[in-house]
């Protein structure tokens, strides 16, 4: 049984650093603009000049630490964020081995799970080489850390949560709306409206803020307004109005200082006006339609992955609306956490399954 167990890991680690080796060359140089900035800001951190490399529309927790690598290792940019990203896979794959060990399923199904996700870690490695991949790894130890009996009780596991959810939103934005969401979903469900058992979300509110708060400051410093990321910002007037609304005195796009390689590299300056869905009635309803097109973007990216999640979301349509009976998986307890509180945790998402679809869980 162990010997399984340790072949069930060893060989999609092993598949990962093959793939690397073998391939690495090929994808080194797989750079999008959004890298190309960033490699930008990460080289300007490592040399010092870090008013230059403050900057609101790129997060900066993954630059501050591949700026680290590179200043010790005296590798270049590209190198160091490689050498960052290979590592990151790693710690991914061995995070995978814990999940896998509180869940009981067979060894196969972990070997072809661990060797398939080895196989995507090398691709999103290159593919996305800043932020994203660090703040999946952030949230994936935080879903983790909702396995705990005491995750909505103990003011000490809240803080930590908080404290997770604040090193996410500092590799990525999204995460501080998932984070925040999801933490406050949790309390309702577990807790419907007695609003005297939420207290842990205030210690889950400042590990948020500890984390937060002191770029908030610098952006404030450098820009004059109040605000931990300007991604949303400038995305949502972009998408919205489709193009930049560029400030009258503005007629030719300049770098933003002497190193930046283009102006969207740090492209508030330029920038007139942040349009929303409140500034008029077009803009309501294009951001509606906007709505509507990344749900429709969602349902393309799902079946390029696999027509199972169809298939599947056809399923459930099918039995909450006609109640039929047609199990998917024939005993769902072999996939029953092995820890008691992973049980507890199991057992409330077998409740709102059984409440709000109104589903057997063996049907599913």
């Amino acid at each position: 049984m162990h010997n399984k167990q340790v072949f069930s890991f060893i060989l999609p680690l092993f598949l990962y650093v093959l793939l690397w080796i073998c391939f690495h060359s090929l994808y080194q140089f797989n750079i999008d603009p959004d890298t190309a900035a960033c490699l930008q800001i990460t080289d300007d951190y490592a040399h010092g000049q870090f008013w230059s490399a403050v900057n609101g529309l790129w997060s900066p927790l993954q630059c501050w630490l591949v700026a680290g690598i590179q200043y010790v290792t005296q590798l270049n940019t590209l190198q160091a964020t490689h050498g960052f990203n290979f590592i990151l896979g790693l710690l991914f794959i061995t995070r995978m081995r814990k999940i896998a060990q509180q869940w009981i399923l067979p060894h196969y199904t972990q070997l072809i799970l661990n060797s398939c996700f080895a196989i995507f870690l090398f691709y999103a490695a290159h593919a996305q080489l800043f932020g994203d991949l660090l703040m999946s790894y952030c949230l994936l130890v935080y879903l983790q850390l909702i396995t705990k009996e005491e995750f909505l009780s103990s003011n000490t596991v809240a803080f930590i949560a908080g404290l997770i959810i604040g090193i996410s939103t500092l590799s990525k934005s999204y995460a501080f709306y998932f984070g925040g969401l999801h933490f406050l979903y949790l309390l309702i469900y577990t807790h419907k409206f007695n609003f005297k058992n939420y207290k842990t979300f205030i210690p889950f509110l400042l590990g948020i803020a500890i984390c937060v708060i002191p770029w908030a400051f610098v952006i404030h410093e450098k820009y004059g307004i109040w605000h931990f990321s300007l991604a949303g910002l400038f995305n949502r007037s972009w998408l919205l109005n489709g193009t930049y609304q560029l400030k009258n005195s503005i007629h030719s796009f300049i770098i933003p200082y002497g190193k930046a390689i283009a102006h969207w590299q740090d492209p508030f300056w330029t920038e007139d006006h942040f349009s929303s869905a409140l500034d008029s009635f077009y803009l309501f309803k294009k951001q509606i339609a906007r709505f509507l097109f990344a749900f429709w973007e969602f349902i393309q990216s799902a079946t390029l992955l696999s027509w199972a999640y169809v298939l599947l979301l056809i399923q459930l349509v099918k039995q909450t609306i006609a109640k039929n009976k047609m199990p998917l998986i024939d005993n769902y307890s072999q996939f029953i956490p092995n820890n008691e509180s992973s049980k507890n945790n199991f057992g409330i998402l077998i409740n709102m399954m059984q409440k709000n679809f109104n589903l057997d869980p063996n049907d599913l």
